[in-house]
């Protein structure tokens, strides 16, 4: 990402994808999916979610920045880390 983004429906993060926000501001309007893996390698930018599904997911990154969550948190069933 580069600059400031904004998402006005879902975001999908497959299985095998992965997104570093490279510490921009990222915001969610729709709901977030993560499957793949979520790379926030510095505390610069701040990440907003309107709600949160992780499945098989990993969050990771040398410095994890902030991420907000305003709506539910779902965590399935399996690995994530």
């Amino acid at each position: 990402i580069q600059g400031a983004t904004t998402v006005n429906n879902d975001l999908n993060i497959g299985s095998g994808a992965t997104l570093n926000p490279a510490g921009q501001n990222l915001t969610v309007n729709g709901g977030t999916s993560i499957s793949g893996t979520f790379a926030d390698n510095t505390t610069a930018g701040t990440t907003s979610l309107q709600a949160l599904s992780l499945s098989g997911a990993s969050m990771n990154g040398t410095q994890i920045g902030v991420v907000n969550v305003a709506g539910n948190l779902t965590v399935a069933s399996g690995t994530n880390t």
